[in-house]
């Protein structure tokens, strides 16, 4: 398997926040593999496929893209073809308060093209509120989106925990 370095996966990424950003659903499904997923662990969410990353990400935009008026990034981790990257964002809520709210997010990448294979995002209870608004109440009803099936979830050995 072919290596990306932490450059690569850093310029592929900005691509993607940049579009997201400016609400370019195109450019931001263009850096999106053809068999996505996405998870928001701390909302036990999964999203699976192209069609219903689409339908999150569309949802994103219209309620809370807009809303994030300043901030940044704030740390970068890099791994295997994998990217951490940690965000605060000020965010102005109903209330019209601007308050301050942070994500991490986790992007797996493949290699051939560089796209994003998966992203696992993790927010702050109030971003995580802002979300869960902004993707409605019908999200389970779109196919692709449902629970976080932590039961059949692969994981990596580690020797301190045992087999």
């Amino acid at each position: 398997m072919t290596s990306l370095t932490p450059e690569q996966m850093l310029a592929h990424f900005n691509v993607h926040a940049e579009a997201e950003f400016r609400g370019d659903i195109d450019t931001t499904m263009d850096t999106v593999a053809d068999d996505p997923v996405f998870e928001w662990p701390c909302m036990d969410l999964q999203v699976v496929g192209r069609d219903a990353v689409r339908e999150v990400y569309l949802r994103m935009f219209k309620g809370v893209i807009p809303k994030m008026l300043n901030g940044g990034r704030r740390m970068f981790g890099f791994g295997e073809n994998t990217l951490w990257g940690e965000s605060i964002f000020g965010i102005e809520e109903d209330d019209g308060v601007i308050r301050k709210h942070s994500i991490l997010t986790v992007a797996k990448f493949e290699t051939d093209p560089v796209k994003i294979k998966g992203e696992y995002s993790y927010g702050s209870p109030g971003f995580v509120r802002l979300v869960r608004k902004a993707l409605g109440e019908d999200l389970m009803d779109i196919p692709g989106v449902g629970p976080l099936d932590r039961e059949n979830t692969p994981l990596i050995s580690v020797s301190y925990i045992g087999s």
